[in-house]
């Protein structure tokens, strides 16, 4: 189960100068539950040198992704989905299942 943790800087009166915002579970077919289906914690994957076969056309089939850029909407946690084909859009993936904001 993957659950997306987003660390923002935040701007408001109080000057705190970080939030905490999780979002639910991704549905099955979206990106991250396809890229945790490897059930393995963290890897990466060299996109431009993948064979033939089934990782190959799975990664070239467009996926959900968050974007997990320069803005959040809080209201609203699908307002940053963007479909993304991983192959056409990028060399290389670095997959981290989970990761916790350092004290």
């Amino acid at each position: 189960m993957t659950i997306w943790r987003h660390v923002a800087n935040q701007h408001d009166a109080l000057s705190e100068p970080v939030f905490l915002v999780t979002t639910p579970v991704s549905p099955a077919g979206w990106g991250d539950s396809v890229l945790d289906a490897a059930a393995i914690p963290h890897y990466f994957l060299n996109l431009a040198g993948l064979p033939g076969g089934p990782l190959s056309r799975g990664t070239s089939d467009m996926h959900l992704f968050r974007d997990l850029g320069a803005y959040w909407v809080l209201d609203d946690p699908d307002a940053g989905l963007q479909p993304i084909e991983l192959s056409r859009n990028y060399d290389g993936l670095f997959f981290v299942e989970e990761i916790h904001v350092g004290e």
